[in-house]
């Protein structure tokens, strides 16, 4: 018996909207709304390892990997769209097809159909891999040379002849500096891999928030000096401690601060401030600059790994230190946005559960 849901599609099988349907570069099929397909484009079967036959009276769910949770339109309007990835496999010959996935819920004669735009992203996804696996070299390749080279430098500053030039001593900071950075780049890249892959934090414990704002600026003095920026702090009196991994709170508020520095000029103020949020027990960090500040749609985007937005002339950057800032809160049970400064720059904000609270925080990242 012919499924009484192709009634509705006689208007679609016309004129353009037909052609349009069945010459789409991305295969497209449409169900019903619990899921069972009652048509497909020709480019569906090209993908699938079903012909046309077998597609009719599949469910949609039967398509996809074993697990895949789907859009339930059941309880949705018309109108309604959804967008996620999925894996489904491909003919015979292919390995498993990576896809994003738009559905739309439309009515047509009052029978509800839904309507699945499969989007190739197989390529993206592999190219995603072996980003990935190349940092993950990198970092282990780098770990050990990089140890020895500050340890060298550390040594040599301990040991340099007292009456030695102010420019070996100005150069030997220069190098040591540098080589921290770089060692603070390859420790941010292996906690990022941590954190994706759902590891806890371990190292938690009671961190002073004075302590480590006085810290931060320390590391970052020379940077500010040499940029003439000048840092205002205000920290709130009777501050609780947070519970924190120390080393890994210090490399979220140096990112943020050096990402600061990038978009500011000679002259203009850094404002760091820390208070407590007392509903949620939280403490509120937040960095404002004086910059230009991040558009609105950006403001999910750059938290991102490898996504740079380039704002103004700048855009440096390997795009890994606002994503780790963001993994980094999240582990600690926070979480960190981006909003307008009152001076018209941008303003980094992140909570961190205070060390008071009993309630344990959600540490980790859950793999996806």
């Amino acid at each position: 018996m012919k499924n009484s849901s192709f009634n509705a599609f006689d208007h679609v099988n016309q004129g353009t909207a037909l052609h349009l349907f069945q010459d789409s570069l991305d295969p497209i099929i449409l169900t019903d709304r619990s899921g069972t397909i009652v048509k497909a484009n020709d480019r569906t079967v090209d993908f699938l390892n079903f012909d046309r036959g077998q597609l009719t009276n599949l469910n949609i769910a039967d398509l996809f990997q074993a697990g895949q949770k789907l859009p339930d339109f059941s309880t949705l309007p018309a109108g309604s769209l959804q967008v996620f990835d999925g894996v489904i496999p491909g003919r015979q010959d292919q390995d498993l097809l990576h896809m994003r996935v738009q559905a739309t819920h439309y009515t047509l004669d009052d029978t509800d159909i839904v309507q699945w735009i499969f989007h190739d992203i197989t390529r993206q996804v592999e190219l995603d891999q072996l980003r990935q696996d190349l940092a993950a070299m990198l970092v282990h390749d780098l770990q050990g040379p990089l140890g020895n080279v500050l340890f060298s430098l550390e040594l040599v500053r301990n040991e340099l002849p007292e009456g030695s030039s102010e420019t070996l001593r100005s150069m030997l900071e220069v190098a040591y500096r540098s080589s921290q950075h770089l060692h603070s780049l390859v420790s941010s890249l292996m906690d990022i891999s941590h954190l994706e892959a759902g590891h806890p934090l371990t190292d938690l414990m009671p961190v002073d928030v004075r302590d480590l704002v006085n810290y931060v600026l320390a590391v970052e003095e020379s940077d500010l000096e040499q940029r003439g920026i000048e840092p205002s702090c205000n920290i709130s009196l009777g501050l609780p401690q947070v519970l924190a991994d120390e080393s890994m709170l210090q490399r979220v508020l140096i990112n943020l601060l050096d990402n600061a520095l990038k978009y500011s000029h000679h002259g203009q103020t850094i404002a760091i401030k820390a208070q407590l949020e007392e509903e949620s027990h939280r403490v509120r960090f937040s960095i404002a600059d004086q910059g230009q500040g991040v558009p609105e749609a950006y403001r999910d985007l750059i938290f991102e790994k490898f996504q740079r937005i380039k704002i103004g002339s700048s855009s440096s950057g390997l795009g890994l230190g606002l994503a780790f800032c963001r993994l980094a809160v999240e582990a600690h049970g926070g979480r960190i946005w981006v909003e307008d400064a009152p001076s018209g720059g941008a303003c980094f904000c992140f909570t961190i559960p205070v060390a008071e609270d009993n309630t344990s925080p959600s540490v980790g990242i859950p793999h996806n």
